[in-house]
């Protein structure tokens, strides 16, 4: 790319599992997939993006720049880093003050543990 950008690789597994995170993310939150990924400071699209960069730390092992990538959507240069370790420390801040916040986002854990759960796929053995 012009900028100097370049894509970080990700496996098959991880791109499944991060796109799932952020669909549920968006749906959960009443955004598109599309403003999902807008790079703007306005609180109805950066407080999900947070949200998503917390579940991104907790349920892959995504590096940093890698959620970065995600999260800016695919075409898009990443966000900085420093960004996504801005949104993990701000989640994690409001589920310590917000009750409210808390069981929004554990419901939206749960269910996006389950459709986790449910994309993996036990290994079958197969018999001469």
């Amino acid at each position: 790319m012009a900028d100097g950008y370049t894509a970080l690789p990700l496996s098959t597994n991880q791109a499944r599992r991060a796109n799932t995170i952020i669909s549920h993310v968006a749906e959960a939150c009443g955004i598109s997939r599309e403003d999902f990924h807008l790079r703007t400071r306005k609180r109805e699209f950066s407080q999900p993006r947070f949200v998503g960069a917390f579940l991104l730390r907790g349920l892959t092992t995504l590096s940093l720049a890698q959620m970065a990538q995600v999260l800016a959507g695919e075409g898009n240069p990443p966000f900085h880093h420093s960004n996504v370790n801005h949104g993990i420390k701000r989640t994690r801040e409001m589920l310590q003050v917000s009750p409210a916040f808390h069981k929004q986002f554990t419901a939206l854990a749960k269910r996006i543990n389950a459709a986790l759960n449910a994309e993996v796929k036990p290994a079958q053995l197969i018999l001469p």
